[in-house]
């Protein structure tokens, strides 16, 4: 096999791509959307606890991580669906001449090439989307009004009220953070998919459209 061949099965696990797309170029206005809003969280929850939670009470935050798993693990696994068919119409259209040619051009911002570059970007929204459905099955599971969680956070069991405050707020901070960079990545997801298919009819184009280097990536995954 050759180089590019042999690189195309380098990854062996969902976590290796996971790794993989953590080094691709990220779109500036989605990271600072992201690492915006868990700024305003956090703040939101010192300031909450410094005046004796008076803003919202620790009851309120874990009613409302409650109420966010009980929504967001509806919206992540509709959406979850719609991904997948996604990306099954473009992998269905794309010719294997083509992904050949892609396989063999880097990609001009990282040091994959291009093909990958395309499935890495698909693939890591699913793991993220994947990884929200854990999480809020996790807290709908273990964190109901009677769960394990629930039990281990009672007064009866921890008397120190900041260890209480500083459990449920971090979750508070991490689930509405990564509500947002769900939907944010849903919207790198849609413009990724069409700059896709816009490859495909470049490179379907009659024989006088130039046909060499296909791939142009300007999205913001």
């Amino acid at each position: 096999m050759t180089d590019w061949r042999e690189d195309l099965f380098k990854e062996k696990s969902l976590w290796d791509i996971y790794r993989l797309s953590r080094t691709l170029p990220q779109s500036r206005f989605n990271v600072v959307l992201r690492r915006g809003t868990f700024f305003i969280l956090f703040s939101f929850c010192i300031l909450n606890e410094y005046l004796g939670n008076r803003l919202l009470s620790i009851g309120s935050m874990e009613a409302a991580v409650r109420n966010w798993s009980e929504q967001g693990l509806a919206f992540a696994a509709q959406t979850l669906g719609f991904l997948i068919a996604g990306y099954t119409i473009f992998a269905t259209i794309t010719r294997p001449e083509l992904n050949s040619i892609l396989a063999q051009t880097p990609e001009k911002r990282s040091k994959i090439n291009s093909l990958k570059f395309i499935h890495t970007v698909f693939i890591s929204v699913f793991i993220s989307y994947l990884s929200f459905v854990s999480f809020c099955l996790a807290i709908t599971l273990f964190a109901n009004s009677s769960g394990p969680l629930t039990a281990l956070l009672h007064p009866a069991v921890i008397n120190h009220r900041l260890m209480k405050a500083f459990v449920v707020s971090g979750i508070f901070c991490i689930e509405g953070t990564w509500l947002v960079e769900l939907l944010l990545l849903l919207k790198s997801f849609v413009w990724n998919l069409y700059q896709a298919v816009l490859v495909v009819i470049a490179w379907e184009a009659p024989p006088t459209v130039e046909k060499e280097n296909p791939f142009s990536h300007n999205g913001d995954f």
